[in-house]
């Protein structure tokens, strides 16, 4: 979380739901699913920005929204969005496996959603019908994700954890499996990922 991260916002939320980065788009199709779930709710008021806006409007938008809800491909992964819509004091639907459920759950405003199709719509539901609880909740995740994921904590252990891991023995190095890289992720694996099977 950024430190110049704006300040809580007081007062009601005239925005359900906000939604933005790549929303809708052929190259990742698989959170088409989430979209509809979203859409098929009744009344709701949903704003969605299909790219990606400037720090201040996003911020500004993440502030007003009552909610969001996020999507990862690999989803054990950390989805920074809700960690930036918590910031904001805006309740965050995110997968069953999301990294942010080690750090918080309910009580933080963080809701899970599985893989069923309408699980996403059902779980941002909750959040816009019980508002009144979520909203402290929110408050309270916000309270958190400001703490442990302040910037300037979050690279002082990452570099911290840099400096071991540079100074530690190893054996030499044979290079990836290349039937196990992934042609949209060209990456070499180093230690554990979401992607990982134990």
């Amino acid at each position: 979380v950024p430190a110049q991260v704006p300040r809580l916002p007081e007062g009601e939320r005239d925005i359900d739901v906000f939604l933005s980065g790549t929303v809708n788009h052929p190259y990742h199709a698989d959170k088409g699913p989430v979209l509809l779930a979203l859409l098929s709710l009744p009344g709701i008021r949903l704003e969605i920005v299909e790219g990606f806006e400037a720090t201040e409007a996003y911020y500004n938008n993440l502030g007003r929204a009552k909610a969001t809800c996020t999507y990862v491909r690999h989803a054990g992964a950390m989805p920074t969005r809700a960690l930036e819509a918590l910031a904001m004091g805006c309740a965050v639907a995110v997968q069953e496996d999301s990294a942010l459920k080690l750090f918080g759950g309910d009580a933080e405003g963080i809701v899970s959603y599985g893989s069923e199709v309408d699980d996403a719509g059902r779980a941002v539901e909750q959040v816009l019908r019980h508002w009144n609880d979520f909203r402290d909740r929110a408050r309270a995740g916000a309270a958190l994700v400001r703490r442990e994921f302040a910037l300037e904590r979050v690279a002082s252990q990452y570099f911290r954890f840099l400096t071991v891991l540079a100074a530690r023995p190893r054996d030499e190095r044979s290079g990836p499996v290349p039937e196990q890289l992934l042609q949209k992720r060209p990456v070499v694996q180093r230690g554990w990922l979401p992607s990982t099977k134990f």
